[in-house]
């Protein structure tokens, strides 16, 4: 067991003047945080390795049994921890006294990152970490290139304000990883600073908290993935947060696992993900929302560029079965998301599901039969010619496609955006246009589509 070297005197940080996105406009003014008051280190242990045994026995079993983990991970711990769970001390400043700048050290252990805001000191963010070599686990976090590169709940509170202070305080020392097991050990050691510190979201605070214990600080800090699963997937920090809320196709095939072992890690992940969306902290919540709406941007961007391919398949033409509806009155090709009307002036003998040849023709100028009759000289819609052919039962045809609907202008329009490259946020903003929205009820329930005619 390396030695805890003895407390020194913290530095503040100068502050940082970055430019940095603000979320208080948006969401309001970080809560004041109670104090937790006294907490016994030894009950929180016992719980944590009780739960081990039931939920992670095939992964913690042999570590618990070789080695008296109790006795080594309280020697490691920085008797400033001692003092401040004994004290119930778990101020602001108190936090900062822990001191024992890890930030110049080569040794491996816990430590605890400080974050609050110069304005308003009484509200602050712990993220406690483990590190094989503290100074450069500290000096990668502190990288302003490697945050933008791997952004992180962690990473977007720091970031998140002008006037935002920070420390890094070392919580306890352990043995370098060199096998597995020391991995274990720091996994163990976190966890349990994770437990006193409640740095961990409510979904896995309710876990592996005792029930007595209250956990007045769930879902304001910033420990999201589950020190335990540390190393699970030999992947970078957080990786399995970032797959739960990117919704990767390995991470649903790991959640449908038939090894319990790894469909658990998968759960736990997607889980406390979900459960920032409840956290009583403006802050956190403003970041869960960020991550959907980045990932509802690269589902559409996915959807458009699909939709791009399709239409521009169709520029040289493709197959297209015919639907015939309402007693054969109503006959009409589908290509994508655009439908096209087979007018029975054209004198067709078409039958459900016979198959057609449809094909697009844009036009530098107006075209000479364009689909939309009815569109203006300064509609994209009047350079577009839709065509079909085919056979029935009459003989060969080859013959042009056209409507008198005015909103089908509009719906013609949106085409030729997706024909020439327009992105379907820039259709939106284009005049005389369509698109389709998904409608909820109160409930949040889908509902079905709404046709928006700008």
């Amino acid at each position: 067991m390396l030695p805890v070297p003895q407390n020194s005197k913290c530095k503040i940080p100068p502050k940082n003047t970055q430019p940095r996105k603000s979320w208080k406009l948006h969401t309001g003014i970080a809560i004041e945080l109670q104090n937790l008051g006294p907490i016994n280190r030894d009950v929180l242990l016992a719980c944590l390795f009780s739960e081990l045994q039931a939920k992670m026995k095939g992964r913690y079993s042999s570590l618990l049994e070789k080695y008296d983990v109790f006795k080594i991970l309280e020697e490691g711990l920085n008797p400033a921890v001692r003092d401040v769970c004994e004290n119930g001390n778990f101020d602001l400043e108190n936090l900062i006294k822990i001191g024992e700048n890890p930030e110049t050290s080569k040794d491996a252990g816990i430590y605890l990152h400080i974050m609050w805001r110069k304005s308003n000191p009484s509200s602050f963010w712990l993220y406690i970490g483990q590190a094989s070599e503290f100074c450069v686990r500290i000096k990668t976090h502190k990288d302003p290139w490697r945050r933008h590169k791997n952004p992180s709940l962690h990473y977007y509170v720091w970031d998140s304000e002008l006037d935002m202070q920070s420390e890094f305080v070392r919580l306890a020392t352990y043995k370098p990883p060199g096998c597995s097991e020391d991995h274990l050990m720091l996994n163990l050691g976190e966890m349990w600073m994770c437990l006193i510190f409640q740095t961990l979201t409510s979904f896995h605070l309710d876990q592996f908290l005792p029930k007595d214990v209250k956990s007045l600080w769930a879902g304001h800090h910033l420990n999201v993935a589950l020190p335990l699963w540390q190393g699970f997937t030999d992947t970078e920090e957080n990786k399995d947060v970032k797959e739960a809320t990117g919704g990767r196709i390995n991470f649903q095939h790991h959640l449908k696992s038939e090894d319990t072992f790894i469909r658990a890690w998968a759960e736990h992940a997607r889980d406390a993900f979900n459960d920032i969306r409840n956290s009583p902290n403006p802050a956190l919540r403003k970041y869960y929302r960020d991550i959907l709406e980045k990932r509802l941007a690269k589902a559409r961007e996915t959807w458009a560029a699909k939709k791009a391919k399709r239409a521009l398949q169709a520029v040289s033409g493709t197959r297209e079965k015919i639907t015939v509806s309402h007693g054969g009155e109503h006959v009409e090709v589908k290509s994508g998301m655009f439908k096209f009307t087979v007018s029975k002036r054209l004198g067709l003998d078409l039958r459900h599901n016979d198959t057609v040849i449809i094909q697009y023709h844009l036009t530098a100028t107006q075209h000479p039969k364009p689909y939309a009759a009815r569109a203006l000289p300064t509609d994209p819609a009047s350079r577009l010619g839709v065509s079909i052919r085919g056979q029935d039962n009459i003989g060969a045809f080859h013959c042009w496609l056209e409507t008198n609907g005015s909103c089908n202008v509009l719906k013609m329009n949106s085409l030729v955006d997706v024909l020439e490259g327009f992105s379907l946020e820039q259709s939106k903003n284009f005049k005389r246009r369509w698109f389709t929205r998904k409608v909820e009820n109160s409930q949040g329930q889908k509902k079905g589509k709404d046709h928006v005619y700008t």
